[in-house]
C-alpha cells in the first residue's frame, strides 16, 4: 500500500470520527448550574412534597399520570423569590375549632405562624407568576388555575389574579409511614436533537426499615431490608444505594429556551 492511499484511508478514518463526535450524546457535569437546575424540577428529597416524588414509579411517568394540585405544587417551587412579596397580617379572631387566623385579600382566611399565634406570614404572587413557572417546568400551559397544597400544613389559594400562600386553617394529613429518600445522580447527557438526559439511583427505606425502589409501598426490595438488620441508616453510603436501589432516567425534552420535564422511567 503506497503512502498516497494510507494518506486517504488516514483522512477518511479522521472525517468518520469527526463526524462521530458531532452526533454523539454529549457527557455533562453532574454539578453543573444547568443539570443541578433540571433535577430540581423533580421535586425535594420529601416524600409529602407536592404529592411526594411521583417521578419515581414502577412505570413510566409524564405530567398525563401527575394530579393537577401537585403540578401547580411543584411549579411554585420554581418562582424566583422576587417575583414573590412577602406579608404579613395580625390575627383578629378565631375559627371553629379555635384555631388563630388572619384575614388576607378580601376573603381568604390563613392560620397564624409564630409561636404567639398572632401573626400570619404568607406570601403572594400573580397567577402570570405560577403559570411561567409551569410552562418552564411542565413544557405546557395551566389549563386551571385552583386552590393546592404545598405540604401538609401550608396551602396556596386563588383569589382574582392573585395567589396568597401561607399556613392552613386545616391539615392535609398524609396517610402513610414516614420514609428516608436517598438518590443520586449517575450521569447526564445532552442528546444531538438537544434533550438532556438524567440517570439516577432512587431508594426510600420506611420507618420501620423496609427497602423500595419508588414512592409507593409496593415491590419491597428484599435483600436490602435484610442488610438493613445488621447496619444502622447512618451507614447507607451511596455505594449502597447503588447496589439496591432502582436506577432511573429522566428526559429534559428539548425547546428554544430551557429544556422542560417530558417524562421519567425506571430502568431496572
Amino acid at each position: 500500500m503506497n503512502k498516497r492511499n494510507i494518506t486517504i484511508i488516514l483522512a477518511a478514518v479522521l472525517a468518520i470520527l469527526s463526524i462521530y463526535m458531532l452526533i454523539a450524546d454529549k457527557d455533562l457535569s453532574i454539578k453543573s448550574k444547568e443539570v443541578t437546575m433540571l433535577y430540581d424540577y423533580l421535586g425535594e428529597v420529601d416524600i409529602y412534597h407536592c404529592g411526594g416524588l411521583k417521578t419515581y414509579n414502577t412505570k413510566v411517568i409524564t405530567k398525563d399520570d401527575l394530579k393537577q394540585e401537585d403540578m401547580l405544587c411543584m411549579a411554585y417551587y420554581q418562582i424566583n423569590e422576587k417575583n414573590m412579596v412577602k406579608k404579613e397580617e395580625n390575627s383578629t379572631t378565631a375559627n371553629e375549632q379555635d384555631v388563630k387566623i388572619c384575614k388576607v385579600g378580601e376573603n381568604i382566611t390563613l392560620a397564624t405562624s409564630d409561636e404567639n399565634e398572632s401573626i400570619c406570614e404568607y406570601t403572594s404572587f400573580s397567577k402570570e407568576t405560577l403559570n411561567s413557572a409551569y410552562e418552564t417546568l411542565f413544557g405546557a400551559k395551566i389549563d386551571d388555575f385552583n386552590n393546592f397544597y404545598l405540604s401538609d400544613t401550608k396551602s396556596c389559594y386563588l383569589e382574582g389574579e392573585e395567589y396568597y400562600c401561607g399556613n392552613s386553617e386545616h391539615f392535609n394529613l398524609s396517610l402513610g409511614s414516614n420514609s428516608k429518600i436517598y438518590r443520586f445522580i449517575n450521569s447526564a447527557k445532552k442528546k444531538l436533537n438537544g434533550d438532556i438526559i438524567i440517570n439516577d439511583y432512587f431508594l426510600r427505606v420506611s420507618e420501620n426499615n423496609k427497602c423500595y425502589g419508588t414512592t409507593e409501598n409496593n415491590n419491597e426490595i428484599a435483600e436490602c431490608s435484610k442488610e438493613l438488620e445488621t447496619i444502622s441508616s447512618e451507614e447507607i453510603s451511596v455505594d449502597f444505594v447503588k447496589k439496591y436501589g432502582v436506577e432511573y432516567k429522566h428526559t429534559f425534552k428539548n425547546n428554544d429556551q430551557t429544556p422542560f420535564w417530558q417524562k421519567s422511567e425506571p430502568l431496572n
